[in-house]
């Protein structure tokens, strides 16, 4: 049973954007060691939940999936869509 927890929701400006930052976002759970990950996805918003083994690990998951949304953001505006 996990000892930290967290979800966080964002929003997205169409459903089409959500949809993809969720598909990169979902090969990154498949990594788990101390804690683990859920991507979700519902209409323009993208929800990861994180049950962690401690506070410490609960961050550093969210650190990452925090990283890879900065990523997609970049791109995205990169390529003109954001």
């Amino acid at each position: 049973m996990p000892k930290a927890d967290c979800t966080l929701t964002i929003h997205f400006g169409s459903e089409k954007e959500a949809q993809q930052a969720g598909l990169i976002l979902e090969r990154e759970t498949a990594f788990k060691k101390r804690g683990s990950a859920e991507v979700r996805i519902k209409n323009r918003s993208l929800t990861i939940v994180v049950q962690a083994d401690d506070i410490v690990a609960m961050r550093a998951t969210l650190n990452t999936y925090l990283r890879h949304l900065q990523v997609v953001g970049a791109v995205s505006e990169v390529a003109g869509n954001g």
